[in-house]
């Protein structure tokens, strides 16, 4: 027993040596790893992590995923930034499918009210060629350039309760969705959401959906979330930061999001989202 448990050991490693082997000659070849070598010299330091995917495909063309990890998967601390936007996009167009509800598309027009504190109203969009908010072209901003407004709204379609239950729903236990990007918002403002109203061409109104508050936990688990050595705020120097109440996605989270809406017939169903080809 023991022999087997050590010869398991012993081929874990030979695996594990043989991905960052393979990791490294991608990377050791690139301008990337000149430009930042003293990040790969320090791993530990800035908590690096990298996923290498390999799409291998068959004689019927059908894709076959292979992963390497230059470091193993770490439960520790990071900040996700504006990779929420990602997922965000697939859950809206998800949301609008799921809705099922005549002319309701992802480019129907829509009105956005305030109720709270830290929200506000908004019935144009002069990014947009019909001048007038819509989904569609929230996500477009997002993707295109970042837009974290744009993102906010999306935020504020789906509620963070919808955002947690969902991504859990596929899979995704650690992930905890919890904040607006900036707008002066603090942790109990982003529990709540704005009221939403989508209208047809002549302003009839499709669909209404109410404010809506999350009330669940809101922490996430990710260890080690005080970070740095200290911030300024209000020209004044603070203790390092705590995360804990920030938004968290681990990395190979992430990485397996990317993945399931470019190859989603290389994930179980329950493991997809819910989007219809257009």
């Amino acid at each position: 027993m023991i022999k087997r448990t050590l010869l398991f050991i012993f081929a874990a490693m030979q695996i594990h040596c043989t991905a960052q082997n393979v990791l490294k000659q991608i990377i050791q070849s690139d301008s990337f790893y000149t430009k930042y070598k003293y990040v790969f010299l320090h791993p530990e330091k800035y908590r690096l992590q990298i996923i290498y995917t390999q799409i291998n495909r068959d004689e019927n063309n059908i894709p076959h995923l292979k992963k390497y990890f230059y470091y193993p998967s770490s439960k520790k601390y990071f900040y996700p930034a504006s990779l929420v936007k990602l997922p965000f996009s697939a859950l809206a167009l998800e949301k609008i499918d799921q809705l099922n509800i005549s002319n309701l598309n992802k480019d129907t027009r829509l009105f956005i009210d305030s109720l709270h504190r830290c929200e506000t109203k908004e019935n144009f969009d002069t990014t947009s060629k019909s001048g007038y908010p819509s989904v569609a072209n929230y996500i477009k901003r997002m993707l295109l350039v970042s837009d974290n407004r744009a993102c906010n709204r999306i935020y504020e379609f789906l509620s963070p309760a919808f955002i947690n239950k969902r991504l859990h729903q596929m899979g995704y236990k650690s992930i905890k969705i919890n904040q607006r990007f900036g707008g002066g918002c603090d942790t109990s403002d982003n529990r709540y959401t704005n009221p939403f109203v989508f209208l047809s061409a002549d302003s009839t109104v499709i669909y209404k959906q109410a404010a809506d508050t999350d009330k669940a936990a809101i922490a996430n688990h990710a260890l080690h979330t005080k970070l740095g050595k200290g911030f300024l705020e209000d020209r004044r120097v603070r203790p390092p930061r705590d995360f804990r109440y920030n938004n968290y996605i681990p990395f190979a989270d992430e990485n397996n999001i990317l993945l399931s809406i470019i190859f989603p017939q290389c994930f179980k169903l329950s493991q997809r989202f819910n989007i219809s080809r257009d």
